[in-house]
């Protein structure tokens, strides 16, 4: 299966000749590899290609012609080394159980075709879990069950279907360069300069004065200099077009195709037939001021990608150990051996060693799996677990990687499609068949009535061409790139720009309590009993180890002064904390989770009025109850009331009902509801859906509300300054900028007008344009030059009217 260097040259002399290989595209030299009625340069080939038919991946030859690539011959013995325990810690990203994740460089991934084989390999073995492809990035993570299939395996697979990794232990990933469409465009560019300087007698006032032998030569090296143009820098819109038709579907790119075949073939007949001297300077013109609008919207398009750099995409923090001191310190600080200090519920920002004796670990989100790792001291635990239990030590051994924490944001769940997007589609083929339909209208009026037929073919190709796809399918892509950097810098994180659009659909907002519509600093006073020294450094030890809000109000209150090593540590949703010291039971929580185990006399819940208290109790011992009295954040009303004016509020919250008054003053009281469990809020959201057609928004502060976030249509995480990273959520909004959360719905408005509007400018232009050319007015070297100005336009357009809008939304009042 190894190609050298003397049988592919020996190959490509002879290309003109043999057959291409059904699967990668180089000639044959065999006929007799045959299957299905398609030719294979070599066994290889074949084998791929039985491999896929075999599982049903036959699609893949659908997308695109021959996109197999040379397959190396490497044996999996080759491949052995892998199963070093040095290169499996490289490659791996995670590790626990029979779950790995593995990530590989694969600079073969090329086309639509490549990303979608690769990413349904998990038919071809039982062990592959789920492939997740990037293509802007080349990377591939693959999960997979490691008691069953060894990275050797994976890696052999990956070059047998033609994508051999890069297999390097240096950690710089090399630049991707676009190398064939920088070629492609310098192909055409010099062939564009040739042509206009072979044609320049075309463009004098006397050239009857020229010999014809001369015009005819010029015309033959004018054809011989527009046909690597056409087949290979138009390639991209041929084989699109192409696979189109064969599907017998119409895209954007048939026009361009249409247009370039119609340029190409009247400049072959004028020449051969001594006619004219063609089109070949307007075919080579078009094709390379194309290029360079698709080089400078790719290039667009990349900076405004939404896979932007951690340090500004996360408000994440952690806490740090330095000098036996602990400090809120942001994750990009982090080095290597720094000590990080992680509670119940925090996430793991980045790889590091276990200092502490023993971890409860969810992975939840890396692996789907929902079983507790057990960690024991000195072992090595990966980013993106959840510690569950007691606080745990760790030491950093690697920094915190973006790729990785973008990727737990972006598949916690898969959101629907956007409308816009849907629109585009939707719009696309009926937009094609009505300039086919106007275009041929325009060749059949001047050829059968002004019996002009060069002129036909000239109008004809400026009408294809004239009518540009590319400012019309990047309109959502511009304004939520525009929109979502603006909001981020006023710490409002979306997760894409998908997000803005389904606001302006919700119909009910369901905002929690606790952490959201309260902050953490609430009034704390000693109601029952007595707690001596010993008992507050207990106590402090407890709930330092906890990130809830009452949590961290009480170990403000109580900071820790003696370290007290917990033997046991369970925090329970909507109840409270079970901690073990010296083979004693300690519990905090609310009042009444303590009156189900320990006893309460009914004098003291009546009298003292603790409907929104918590107990701390020794054994089945009351030693004491203290008054939690929520400290509203400063607003709120006004917050939920804006919100109220054209949605449906509700509040859902765990808490007793001690602030039922309080809270019905901007709640109708039908829509409130306390006392209830993660589960329960579950149930309120589904419940909601079920009426409102999907359009549901819950408002929480991502620990108690996860299942409800990732329930809802859109879920808001709000984060203090050191909170944990929540990525149930598709929006994390800053605590103290709580205030913006209405404006966020004229923001998403903003956002549809901005797009549509867009749409309307790239409607006119495409209008304006095809009545030019219908004309005659336009040529095809001056329409080329306005389909990258019409791209330019709707990117300025976007990027100003985003701001504009911003501007007076986030930072003025008249839109409250």
């Amino acid at each position: 299966m190894l190609l050298n260097l003397n049988v592919l040259g020996f190959r490509l002399r002879r290309c003109k000749i043999l057959t291409p290989c059904f699967h990668c595209g180089l000639p044959c030299l065999d006929d007799t590899i045959k299957a299905d009625e398609h030719h294979f340069c070599c066994h290889g080939c074949l084998f791929v290609f039985n491999i896929l038919q075999g599982s049903s991946l036959h699609k893949y030859y659908e997308l695109t012609k021959s996109p197999g690539k040379p397959i190396v011959n490497k044996s999996q013995e080759d491949y052995a080394y892998l199963n070093n325990v040095k290169f499996i810690n490289h490659f791996l990203k995670f590790s626990e159980k029979n779950t790995a994740i593995a990530q590989f460089h694969i600079p073969n991934i090329h086309c639509a075709s490549c990303i979608w084989l690769l990413e349904n390999i998990y038919q071809l073995h039982n062990a592959i879990k789920n492939v997740d492809v990037h293509f802007s990035s080349r990377e591939v993570h693959i999960k997979y069950d490691s008691q069953q299939m060894m990275l050797s395996e994976i890696v052999f697979l990956l070059g047998q279907l033609g994508y051999p990794p890069r297999l390097s232990l240096d950690n710089k990933k090399l630049p991707i360069k676009d190398r064939e469409d920088i070629l492609r465009l310098g192909v055409a560019g010099f062939c564009f300069g040739n042509v206009m300087l072979f044609s320049f007698s075309e463009y004098l006032a006397n050239k009857e004065q020229i010999p014809n032998e001369f015009l005819r030569f010029f015309g033959y090296l004018n054809i011989a200099l527009t046909l690597p143009v056409f087949f290979y820098s138009a390639k991209e819109w041929l084989y699109s077009s192409w696979i189109s038709c064969k599907k017998r579907t119409m895209n954007l790119d048939v026009p361009i195709a249409l247009g370039l075949l119609a340029l190409f073939l009247t400049s072959l007949f004028d020449i051969f037939t001594y006619r004219g001297s063609g089109y070949c300077d307007s075919l080579c013109g078009f094709v390379f001021f194309l290029l360079i609008g698709k080089f400078f919207q790719k290039r667009t398009f990349q900076n405004l990608s939404f896979d932007r750099d951690y340090k500004s995409y996360f408000p994440l923090s952690t806490v740090r150990i330095k000098h036996e001191r602990k400090n809120v310190v942001s994750v990009h600080e982090l080095q290597v051996n720094d000590q990080i200090y992680i509670r119940h519920q925090e996430l793991i920002p980045t790889d590091g060693k276990l200092l502490s004796s023993i971890a409860q670990i969810d992975y939840s989100f890396v692996s789907g799996e929902s079983d507790l790792i057990t960690k024991t001291e000195g072992e090595f635990v990966f980013a993106g677990g959840r510690i569950v239990g007691k606080a745990v030590v760790v030491k950093v051994k690697k920094e915190v990687e973006k790729s990785f924490l973008t990727s737990l944001w972006r598949n916690v769940q898969n959101k629907e499609k956007s409308q816009v997007r849907s629109i585009t589609n939707k719009i696309s083929p009926f937009f094609t068949m009505i300039v086919i339909a106007i275009a041929i209208a325009t060749f059949m009026y001047y050829w059968l009535i002004l019996r002009n037929v060069s002129l036909a073919w000239y109008t004809f190709s400026s009408v294809l061409i004239v009518a540009c796809p590319c400012a019309l399918a990047l309109t959502s892509a511009f304004t939520h790139g525009a929109m979502l950097r603006l909001l981020e810098s006023h710490r409002i994180f979306c997760k894409n720009g998908e997000v803005l659009e389904k606001l302006a659909r919700i119909k009910h907002v369901v905002f929690d309590k606790t952490g959201t519509l309260t902050s953490l600093k609430p009034n704390i006073q000693l109601l029952f009993g007595t707690i001596n020294d010993k008992q507050q450094q207990i106590l402090a030890s407890i709930v330092s180890q906890s990130i809830h809000p009452v949590s961290r109000a009480l170990s403000k209150k109580f900071p820790v002064l003696t370290p007290i090593n917990l033997t046991q540590f369970r925090e329970i949703s909507g109840k409270g904390i079970h901690a073990t010291y010296n083979k004693q039971d300690f519990y905090v929580g609310s009042i009444k989770w303590i009156s189900s185990f320990t006893k309460v006399s009914d004098d003291i819940l009546l009298n003292l009025h603790l409907q929104n208290a918590v107990g701390f109790t020794i054994g089945n011992k009351l030693c004491s109850i203290f008054s939690i009295n929520s400290s509203f954040r400063c607003g709120w009303e006004n917050i939920v009331s804006s919100v109220a004016h054209k949605h449906s509020v509700h509040l859902i919250s765990g808490d007793s009902n001690r602030d039922f008054n309080t809270v019905k003053r901007v709640f109708p009281e039908k829509n409130i509801r306390f006392n209830l469990n993660p589960f329960d809020k579950v149930t309120c959201i589904e419940r909601l859906q079920t009426n409102a057609e999907r359009g549901v928004m819950m408002v929480g502060d991502g620990l108690n509300d996860s299942g409800a976030l990732i329930k809802s249509d859109v879920g808001i995480a709000i984060i203090e300054k050191n909170s944990h990273f929540s990525p149930a959520s598709d929006i994390i909004l800053a605590a103290e900028k709580i205030s913006l959360l209405p404006k966020l719905f004229y923001v998403s408005r903003a956002t549809l007008y901005i797009t549509y509007t867009s749409f309307v400018i790239s409607c006119i232009y495409n209008s304006l344009g095809i009545a030019l050319a219908v004309s005659g007015k336009l040529t095809p070297v001056f329409v080329a030059i306005l389909m990258p100005v019409s791209s330019i336009t709707v990117m300025l357009f976007t990027t100003l009217s985003a701001r504009y809008f911003c501007k007076n939304i986030l930072g003025g009042d008249k839109w409250e």
